[in-house]
């Protein structure tokens, strides 16, 4: 696994900044040295899994014994026969420096909150790419990670992700009663396996091709239904 770094285009994201704006020379340093921080902290852990897939057209897709409703999901994975659960984590380690930041330098803690999603958007990245990969040697190919909360697919479904990877034991990763995760910066997800081989594809349609298919993208924004997120693309 490479280097977990935070693409400096996302920490400006969260932050707020549009539309190419840059923050002045002292927030920058501040965001190097926050970011050295948590490279001192982070744990980085992961666990996955490879599961059958059906899809009704009743949009019920059936992951193992698991079953869920989602017209975006249905949507994306159509062609699947299967599909990886992953589970990520940065560890605990950024919770706590978070927390101290709070109580000691408020702005800092702004700073670890941006910093460290990117950095769990890099690591993720990674994976894909690895299990991208691991999929096309065997002819196959993957489609980009859709995750609970994207579009209509419920948060409900990170119960039994959690579960199925046994998640609280290896990655000591966890969910409140409100489905957020525990360590805050994890993520759950859900990864096609399309094992057809590839056919040409029409030149229009490649030009054009939005689907998830030519990269491992983590952000859905045209798929989501909050029309009113402030990190929407």
């Amino acid at each position: 696994m490479e280097t977990i770094k935070a693409d400096r285009r996302e920490v400006l994201r969260y932050l707020g900044y549009k539309n190419g704006a840059a923050p002045g020379e002292e927030v920058s340093a501040r965001i190097d040295a926050c970011e050295e921080a948590l490279l001192a902290v982070i744990e980085p852990h992961s666990a996955s899994c490879v599961l059958p897939l059906t899809i009704e057209e009743s949009q019920v897709l059936t992951i193992g014994t698991t079953s869920v409703t989602s017209r975006a999901l249905a949507k994306h994975l159509a062609g699947c026969s299967r599909v990886m659960l992953f589970a990520a984590t940065l560890g605990i380690g950024v919770d706590r420096a978070i927390q101290r930041a709070q109580i000691t330098r408020m702005s800092d803690a702004v700073l670890y909150q941006a910093i460290a999603a990117a950095m769990i958007e890099n690591y993720c990245d990674q994976i894909d790419t690895a299990f991208a990969a691991q999929i096309a040697s065997q002819g196959g190919r993957t489609r980009s990670r859709f995750s609970p909360g994207y579009g209509d697919l419920p948060l409900e479904l990170q119960k039994d992700i959690l579960r199925i990877l046994d998640a609280p034991k290896k990655l000591g990763l966890t969910l409140t009663d409100a489905l957020l995760m525990m360590p805050s910066k994890s993520v759950t997800a859900v990864i096609g396996i399309d094992d057809r081989p590839e056919e040409p594809a029409c030149p229009e349609q490649a030009a054009g091709s939005t689907d998830g298919n030519s990269g491992n993208n983590g952000h859905h924004c045209d798929s989501c239904t909050m029309t009113d997120c402030p990190y929407r693309d």
